[in-house]
């Protein structure tokens, strides 16, 4: 895709949110403030953007933030006074941080950014549109109406309503008829203008005065997601809800199948580390199964999974293939928080079709992962007590898996209810990837980092979106650089072969809880131990 320059930016309208042409003349040439390139133009022009939604601040603060659709703390500095002008709740940034990165990762991303903005009030709509409409969260049949909310500071306007023109006749107007009287003003209505020349229709201007285009949807919260179908919580109050449901007993052999289709017996040093031998289980007995429903982390994921769709949408290239086999694109050089800015910020909004003057990497596709088949041949066995159809089958284009990450009972319950946190990443297992989220394909691979609680172990079964993986199967793996090209760089998650590197499991590790959500979590016991043919 051929790279903008500062040639191609559109100039910044002067009057924003206060212009009332719509000729198409002046819309083409000029960027107004609902137009996706408008913050770019801003950028370009050294112009003061005007915010009409919360999801253009934030978009405004990652660019401040270098691109990839993060934002730092330096970057919510920048719209910092203007959250706090409206919202009168909000506080010292400094006061706040800790709050508003609330996994602990360093770092913003959108969901944590809405949920912040929704609960202190900030007086702007949500702007997620096009989110909402692919989605069918404005139509999810639980009573919720959507409305186009004017983003105009100061305007009441809740709702958008074509703005009627003044009958030519004015006073002098005879017809009588409902319909007559519906289209037009008359003198003595509200909005009358004496000698207005508002004699045609205008159906792209608001009775409030202002465009169409500076209306968005005023869905936010629980309301800006639809849940999946066999969920049991209902939402149609528009609350936030936070519940487990155990399974019955009916679903516990489809979840021991899929345990069993994921076994190995190769062991690692991280098995004699946590159960002081290298002796691996000959198997696993699931004895529970629990379905996390949590609609601010459920609806965290789903956001991300939206932007990875779009991106994946604009991905120049295919997957690459060597005689038939997939492997993965070649590496991008590391991260540069600052290096390429401006070459970034002109590409296109979250910088995914372009970093500096190279292309992006592409997905890349990396073999199904080792629960991909043994996840299908659950849903197509699904009962009714369980309830999962085709829609509950991961996106191999996203690289999106169902993965195992082995824990405790207690910080099972925590991480369904609060999400991960990155603040204690790799303190109990180490970090051989970086402070991430390690998570396994391999249910063996899970357990060496589960912990007994009653006689019982935990695992949870977790929906992961790779998105943009690196690849890494170096034997000793630089963690810091890593890390710094996910935090910092256009990577989503890291894919370490330790099947190639060392003959044992490969291992996914991501870096913000958006990528990760906590779906099942199993309570099993381990089999009798024997030494495998791995046994050093």
């Amino acid at each position: 895709m051929r790279r903008a320059s500062s040639s191609t930016v559109r100039k910044v309208c002067p009057y924003g949110a206060q212009c009332y042409r719509t000729n198409p003349e002046h819309i083409s040439e000029q960027a107004h403030p609902a137009d996706p390139d408008y913050l770019k133009s801003c950028m370009i022009a050294g112009t003061d953007p005007v915010f009409v939604t919360r999801s253009k601040l934030f978009e405004w603060s990652e660019m401040m933030s270098g691109g990839c659709g993060r934002v730092s703390k330096e970057g919510l500095e920048k719209i910092w006074p203007e959250l706090q002008r409206l919202a009168k709740s909000i506080g010292d940034l400094d006061d706040e941080w800790e709050e508003i990165d609330s996994d602990g990762n360093g770092f913003l991303n959108l969901s944590e950014f809405c949920d912040f903005t929704t609960q202190r009030g900030v007086d702007l709509p949500m702007g997620l549109d096009d989110f909402t409409q692919a989605t069918g969260s404005n139509s999810l049949g639980c009573g919720y109406v959507d409305t186009l909310r004017c983003g105009v500071s100061g305007c009441p306007c809740r709702g958008f309503t074509m703005r009627k023109p003044c009958c030519r006749y004015g006073a002098e107007c005879y017809q009588k008829s409902g319909d007559h009287v519906s289209k037009f003003l008359h003198p003595g209505d509200d909005g009358w203008e004496e000698g207005s020349v508002r004699k045609i229709f205008d159906r792209h201007m608001c009775e409030c005065g202002h465009k169409q285009k500076l209306h968005a949807s005023s869905l936010e919260g629980v309301r800006l997601v639809s849940y999946p179908s066999h969920w049991k919580t209902d939402h149609s109050n528009g609350e936030e809800f936070n519940a487990r449901f155990t399974l019955p007993d009916t679903c516990v052999p489809l979840f021991q199948d899929f345990v069993n289709a994921t076994y190995s017996d190769v062991t690692t040093r991280d098995r004699k580390k946590s159960c002081g031998t290298w002796e691996v289980p000959r198997n696993f007995e699931v004895l529970s199964v629990q379905r996390n429903e949590n609609s601010q982390l459920w609806r965290k994921y789903m956001l991300k999974r939206d932007q990875l769709r779009k991106e994946s949408s604009r991905r120049p290239g295919g997957s690459h293939s060597l005689n038939g086999l997939l492997v993965p694109p070649p590496p991008m050089p590391a991260a540069s928080s600052r290096r390429g800015f401006l070459s970034r910020l002109l590409s296109s909004h979250n910088s995914t079709d372009s970093l500096g003057s190279m292309e992006l990497p592409d997905f890349g596709i990396y073999g199904e992962a080792k629960t991909s088949a043994p996840w299908a041949f659950l849903v197509a066995n699904s009962n009714d007590e369980l309830g999962l159809g085709d829609a509950d089958l991961p996106d191999g284009e996203l690289n999106e898996w169902l993965l195992f990450h082995g824990t405790n009972a207690a910080a099972s319950e925590q991480i369904c209810a609060k999400d991960f946190s990155f603040r204690l990443a790799g303190t109990t297992t180490g970090s051989l990837y970086g402070g991430g989220t390690y998570l396994a394909e391999s249910f063996t691979k899970a357990d060496e980092y589960a912990r007994e609680d009653d006689g019982c172990f935990t695992v949870l079964v977790c929906r992961v979106l790779g998105g943009r993986v690196l690849y890494c199967d170096e034997k000793t793996p630089d963690a810091d650089k890593l890390t710094r090209d996910c935090t910092e760089g256009v990577y989503d998650c890291i894919l370490g072969d330790r099947i190639k590197a060392s003959g044992t499991y490969r291992e996914f590790v991501v870096f913000d809880t958006e990528n990760v959500y906590a779906e099942y979590i199993l309570r099993y016991k381990r089999g009798e131990f024997f030494k495998s043919a791995t046994h050093p």
